[in-house]
């Protein structure tokens, strides 16, 4: 033992601050590896995500309780409208109904507006938006990109109410605090399972999607800046 300790201890003499680079080398590579790998990563699970989900969103004239108000029974109408289109599966045929109806939804946001004496117009479409982390009861959304049906009332300078019309989750909650049954069905049979327990995984005892979520999560937060999202809000 002693003439190995020896001969280990001239070794490390003469070449100690060649190991010590080397070993110090080799943690730096493996973390950047892992730094890169968790971004990719977390790329993927949004990008994938979002290629899959319909956002709406539906912005105030204002933040007043009268123009608020306005927002939820505009939000209403346009629910209940477009829940004729509920049953479409397959994603592009929904958007595809839903570009066909753009002007017909207008309509009806309009009408609604015009039936509770608001003089307010509306602008509607489809638009790429950058949305923050949003949780739908116990579903959780990573912030990033998604396409959405949007809404603007009058000036359009209030807040956001969000849900997710592809598949169908809308619900008329204000706090948006559950989701039906059906909606967490539709939403299972659209995405993989990776991502759906992502998602979900915040009631969830498994640790390893909470653990993932917080890792897809952490990125996309970094990502952008509170100016980068369509609102900070959705009262």
């Amino acid at each position: 033992m002693g003439n190995i300790y020896n001969t280990f201890k001239k070794i490390w003499i003469r070449e100690g601050k060649y190991i010590a680079v080397s070993l110090l080398l080799g943690f730096v590579i493996a973390l950047s590896f892992a730094i890169i790998s968790s971004y990719r990563y977390s790329e993927r699970i949004q990008s994938d995500i979002a290629k899959k989900v319909v956002r709406f969103h539906v912005l105030a004239n204002s933040n007043s309780p009268y123009d608020i108000d306005l927002k939820y029974k505009v939000r209403d109408a346009v629910i209940e409208y477009t829940k004729n289109f509920k049953d479409y599966k397959d994603r592009e045929e929904f958007i595809g109904i839903l570009s066909e109806n753009i002007d017909n939804i207008k309509n009806i946001a309009d009408n609604t507006l015009a039936m509770n004496n608001s003089n307010y117009k509306t602008k509607v479409f489809l638009s790429n938006d950058i949305f923050p982390y949003k949780e739908y009861g116990s579903v959780s959304f990573p912030a990033g990109e998604y396409l959405g049906l949007r809404i603007e009332i009058g000036e359009g300078k209030g807040d956001n109410w969000w849900c997710v019309m592809f598949p169908s989750m809308c619900f008329t909650d204000e706090s948006c605090q559950s989701v039906e049954d059906e909606g967490l069905e539709n939403l299972k049979d659209t995405l993989d399972f990776e991502e759906y327990s992502i998602i979900t995984s915040r009631d969830s005892e498994n640790v390893t999607p909470k653990m993932k979520f917080k890792v897809v999560e952490m990125w996309q937060e970094r990502k952008y800046s509170s100016d980068d999202f369509v609102t900070n809000s959705d009262k």
